[in-house]
């Protein structure tokens, strides 16, 4: 069975990871691996539609590739996070060959944005992966975003009906949700953000982005 809670073992391993955020009636989602056109512009439109925040982790080179795409998550008021530049794995390059992927990806956010200042200080590592020492140097730089309840929207044999159903039973004020602007995960994302925010608007609970 997919683990849809961030698991309690890592949380203790690495306890500045942030996972919730305090919180009365906000919850935090969050969208990795764009700007992607068509999906994340798609996602743009249903969030204004429930009058939603989010944050978006972007990856370099589909900030470079679609620049355009990332300046409208900016401007219509959504955080953005580094996701690095090639969407890299920390379990399988060293660290210094990470930190400058890290820091490639500041550079294009920072090119992109347009005339509108940025504080780049939130970071998510793909697929969740960091070790020890990477926390070491990125703990000095960035708040690093973790989750404390994840869609699982790429699963490709994902029942949508089911994600739906762990995401209400499982999501709490604070709670930091990932989702994908991805096209892998696009067919099961639109089938589950919709009915999700639907629910957050029936609790009475807003949607928010990530402060910086």
């Amino acid at each position: 069975m997919y683990t849809y809670k961030f698991p309690h073992l890592l949380r203790w391993v690495f306890p500045n990871l942030i996972y919730t955020l305090p919180a009365k009636n906000e919850v935090y989602l969050t969208f990795d691996d764009g700007p992607i056109p068509d999906v994340t512009l798609e996602v743009l439109s249903i969030l204004s539609h429930y009058q939603a925040k989010a944050t978006f982790f972007c990856v370099g080179e589909n900030i470079e590739r679609h620049p355009e795409i990332f300046y409208q998550v900016v401007a219509a008021g959504h955080a953005v996070g580094n996701h690095t530049y090639h969407h890299m794995d920390g379990w399988k390059h060293s660290k210094a060959a990470y930190l400058r992927d890290i820091a490639h990806c500041n550079q294009i956010m920072q090119h992109y944005e347009g005339d509108i200042a940025i504080k780049h200080t939130l970071f998510r590592p793909p697929y969740g992966k960091i070790t020890p020492a990477l926390m070491q140097e990125l703990e000095l730089h960035y708040k690093v975003i973790m989750w404390d309840v994840i869609s699982a929207d790429f699963d490709q044999e994902l029942l949508p009906e089911k994600s739906i159903e762990v995401l209400k039973k499982l999501t709490k004020p604070g709670s930091i949700i990932v989702f994908h602007d991805s096209i892998k995960a696009a067919d099961n994302m639109f089938r589950i953000l919709p009915e999700y925010l639907q629910f957050l608007k029936e609790k009475a609970w807003t949607s928010a982005a990530i402060p910086y």
